[in-house]
């Protein structure tokens, strides 16, 4: 059982809550609380532009995909994503 209370998704849920909805702004404790999740996960990929970092992580073990858009004080989050690790690159 505390495998799933630590999964990356049951995390990912307690950062930004179980109704949240990925057209919400993050506030600076979510966006830094997230990205740190993501930074931590077995495989990550970071994307940095001039305002924006994006942080991508993907756990096989647990079959999930992490990701969200952060501005570059980290003051600010947009876009987080919890999706099964299969459905990435689906059409």
């Amino acid at each position: 059982m505390s495998l799933v209370m630590n999964s990356y998704e049951s995390q990912f849920r307690a950062i930004v809550g179980e109704d949240y909805d990925p057209s919400q702004d993050l506030g600076a404790e979510q966006a830094r609380k997230l990205s740190a999740l993501i930074f931590g996960m077995p495989e990550v990929q970071i994307t940095r532009d001039r305002f924006f970092i994006e942080y991508e992580g993907w756990s096989l073990d647990q079959n999930v995909y992490l990701s969200v858009m952060v501005t570059d004080d980290h003051k600010a989050g947009a876009k987080a994503i919890c999706e099964p690790h299969n459905r990435i690159g689906e059409t």
